[in-house]
């Protein structure tokens, strides 16, 4: 589907260096029996998942470890998205999700890669986005920046580990890696097959960095464009 009409966003960018490890990442925003409940639970369970990827020790990462982590980085972005609630994407349903059937919710990607760079070690980086169209009769939303955050990509390190991750309300809507960046950036989420690790391809700060704007990138395109493709 391509709506008719000018496609409008409205978009935020949040780089951060966290202190100590993501496994010590917590806001208020979290319930304490959130924190020390179902969430330190997730954490347990994906501690001898992690252990390998952040020191880039031999690991075979089957379907069941994939989606473990794969819910665990989720939970630590909804977390983390939990610290500026103005520019949340994820909502108490997506949650909700996460708790009860230990995956993330429609709508996520999630992709994994090895990499030596030392600024990505603690760097977290977020670019969350309000897509919207006309409604094809040429009236154009004017208020995008009262609407809530549809769209967000978040990449971050964790040792030898970096996760690229992107979550969107809009159903159907992804994003596809070209050829050459689908050998570096491994997805996780949906689980396409094992994966072997440590990959033997470490990511540079030039590949790690076009994966972390990608989404920054498409809406300068886009944001020029008449029109922006949408899944039927």
């Amino acid at each position: 589907m391509t709506p008719e009409g000018k496609p409008n966003f409205a978009s935020v960018e949040n780089v951060r260096h966290f202190q100590g490890t993501l496994f010590n990442l917590t806001v208020k925003a979290v319930c304490g029996d959130c924190n020390n409940g179902w969430m330190s639970q997730r954490e347990a369970t994906v501690r001898p998942i992690l252990g390998p990827l952040i020191k880039a020790q031999p690991l075979v990462l089957d379907e069941d470890s994939q989606r473990k982590l794969a819910a665990w980085v989720a939970m630590k972005i909804m977390v983390q998205e939990a610290d500026n609630p103005v520019d949340m994407v994820s909502t108490f349903e997506d949650r909700t999700w996460v708790r009860d059937h230990l995956r993330p919710p429609p709508g996520w990607q999630i992709f994994i890669g090895q990499h030596s760079q030392a600024e990505w070690n603690t760097k977290w980086q977020r670019y969350a986005s309000t897509l919207v169209t006309s409604d094809g009769n040429g009236e154009e939303f004017k208020d995008v920046e009262t609407l809530a955050k549809n769209m967000q990509m978040i990449t971050f390190g964790f040792g030898k580990l970096v996760v690229n991750a992107f979550s969107t309300k809009i159903i159907g809507l992804g994003i596809e890696y070209a050829a050459e960046h689908s050998l570096l950036f491994r997805q996780i989420w949906p689980w396409k097959g094992n994966l072997l690790w440590p990959t033997g391809r470490e990511l540079s700060f030039a590949q790690i960095h076009k994966a972390s704007v990608a989404l920054r990138d498409f809406i300068a395109v886009n944001a020029r464009s008449r029109s922006v493709d949408l899944p039927q």
